[in-house]
């Protein structure tokens, strides 16, 4: 399978998008989108606002590379989180994990939705669970997340950040964004 332009141009867009908005610092962070039975990811250490085409490599359900444009890329240390993620959720469709400061914080000490800030177009209108610190990109942590979670497409990720799901990744940017931004409010209210 050839990778899709079209697609690693929505991943370069939103990672862009993220880095202008201050919802990831450079390297932080990481993107994918589904596509059948293939998924879209960002290659570990990439600097987010800076993405490039040979910077989303294309890996099948089982974590193996189907393309890539250099041979020393890997896949994000968050793969099995996203794969898993995948494979619980099939109205999944885009995970963004990212460390926005407000969301960080608000994730670490609360671990639920602010809910009496929540706008009544917000698309914040859903659940959130908190995972308790698991170091990153380990199958602890991977496997701790997907066992709980549920229909939820926040995961607070206690002094880690945050994981957002979307049926696209569009919704899920815009999910992050309005997370980002309601978190902000609420840290301001306490």
């Amino acid at each position: 399978m050839k990778r899709d332009r079209k697609v690693i141009e929505d991943i370069i867009k939103i990672g862009k998008r993220m880095w202008i908005r201050k919802l990831l610092s450079g390297l932080d962070g990481n993107l994918s989108i589904r596509e059948g039975d293939y998924i879209y990811i960002s290659r570990s250490t990439c600097h987010k606002g800076f993405l490039t085409f040979d910077d989303v490599l294309l890996i099948d359900l089982d974590g193996n590379i189907i393309e890539r444009s250099d041979e020393s890329h890997k896949p994000s240390i968050e793969k099995d989180m996203h794969l898993n993620i995948y494979k619980k959720r099939n109205d999944v469709k885009a995970i963004i994990h990212s460390h926005p400061p407000y969301s960080t914080i608000w994730g670490t000490k609360k671990g639920f939705l602010p809910p009496r800030i929540v706008q009544p177009n917000s698309l914040l209108s859903f659940g959130s669970i908190k995972i308790e610190y698991i170091s990153p990109g380990s199958r602890e942590l991977s496997e701790k997340v997907v066992k709980e979670l549920k229909d939820q497409d926040i995961i607070f990720l206690a002094y880690h950040g945050v994981v957002v799901l979307g049926k696209d990744i569009e919704e899920a940017f815009f999910r992050l964004e309005d997370l980002e931004n309601v978190c902000q409010i609420g840290l301001g209210l306490l």
